[in-house]
């Protein structure tokens, strides 16, 4: 029991006085003193050394970011070790600052405007010459974006659209009002319409549908044909592709969620075309529609005697069988358009023509195929 006990007390004391044996050990080359037991950071701090991480640095070695390149390397004898690690006499500590990390190069193909030329007139388009856009392919920093070459790759060339008028053996007219629908104007529209026994195409706005989704089932109810007239009806000959085919497309879901069918029928805000819309009309499945007449009814003001104005526009115009007619249901005061149709169409009928919707049009010209 004594011999077991004086052991124990003999250890005690042999591990208190190693607490005050000093070991040595060498970081970086430079000799430092530690009690026993102490760690690679208790070296370091001795040793006044302080490794720092490498930086993260741009193609042209301006620094991005300080201490965000590789971190340091410190290594005990040789191998690689943590600062937790525990030193022994002799032991020899490297510490070498982290590497920088340079930002990669990337190589980007982008491309750039096309030419747009739109030849002749009529409500129809067609595309002559497809054409290609430019393009430039860059070498960038992949952080900063930073040039550092650019050079054309592919010469664009330009986009020929071709606007005509189908051949239409008999003597049909096309009515198509923009902008709706609207509480007011759309109904009274209607009533004339109905009134006459005549159906029309009305190329709503996805923004007015979701406000007066009753009217818009109110057209389709009454037999006539709903077109697309983009989301917003703020694009402009600048939109990018993705944005066109989104307005287009959040159109036509719309129409299809209150109707059962979705849009075929697309026109540009203001009869706007680009390579764009062409595109997106495209991708959408969708037809474009403008115009032969134009009505201006949209100049009118807040005045009946517009209508007369609205009416001659229609009666002095060379119209041609097969025409399509643009007139406005919504985006302003539309009380003289609803006037003037009143006396438009019974004047077209004195001469001879019949109305339709552009789906009774195409199946007449055989174009459902």
């Amino acid at each position: 029991m004594f011999v077991l006990l004086a052991a124990v007390i003999a250890n005690v004391v042999s591990l208190g006085a190693l607490a005050f044996v000093q070991i040595t050990v060498y970081v970086n080359g430079k000799e430092v003193h530690l009690p026993f037991g102490a760690r690679v950071a208790q070296a370091l701090v001795a040793a006044g050394v302080e490794p720092a991480a490498g930086d993260l640095i741009d193609a042209d070695g301006a620094v991005l970011e300080v201490g965000s390149g590789n971190p340091a390397q410190l290594t005990l004898n040789g191998a690689r070790c943590s600062t937790t690690d525990r030193v022994a006499p002799g032991d020899r500590i490297e510490a070498t600052p982290g590497t920088p990390i340079i930002e990669s190069i990337v190589v980007e193909t982008t491309e750039t405007g096309q030419p747009f030329e739109i030849v002749g007139s009529g409500s129809f388009v067609k595309v002559r010459l497809p054409g290609a856009p430019g393009k430039v392919t860059v070498k960038k920093g992949l952080i900063t974006g930073k040039v550092f070459e650019s050079a054309k790759s592919q010469e664009p060339s330009a986009m020929v659209i071709a606007r005509f008028q189908y051949a239409v053996a008999r003597k049909l007219v096309v009515l198509s009002f923009d902008d709706g629908p609207h509480p007011v104007y759309t109904p009274q529209i209607l009533e004339v319409l109905r009134s006459e026994g005549v159906h029309a195409v009305f190329f709503v706005v996805g923004a007015q549908v979701a406000a007066y989704p009753n009217v818009l089932k109110r057209i389709r109810d009454e037999g006539h044909e709903i077109g697309n007239h983009t989301y917003s009806h703020t694009l402009t000959e600048a939109a990018v592709e993705c944005d066109v085919s989104s307005e287009i497309s959040d159109t036509s879901q719309l129409v299809e969620k209150l109707t059962g069918s979705p849009t075929r029928w697309v026109r540009p805000v203001g009869g706007s075309l680009s390579t764009a819309f062409v595109r997106a009309a495209e991708s959408t499945g969708h037809i474009i529609v403008l115009w032969n007449v134009d009505t201006q009814d949209w100049r009118a003001a807040r005045s009946w005697g517009r209508s007369d104005e609205i009416r001659l526009s229609v009666s002095d115009a060379p119209l041609a069988n097969g025409s399509v007619i643009l007139m406005h249901d919504g985006g302003g005061y539309r009380g003289a358009t609803v006037q003037a149709l009143k006396a438009i169409i019974p004047a077209l009928r004195e001469q001879g023509y019949q109305f339709c919707t552009l789906s009774e049009l195409w199946h007449f010209l055989g174009l459902d195929a």
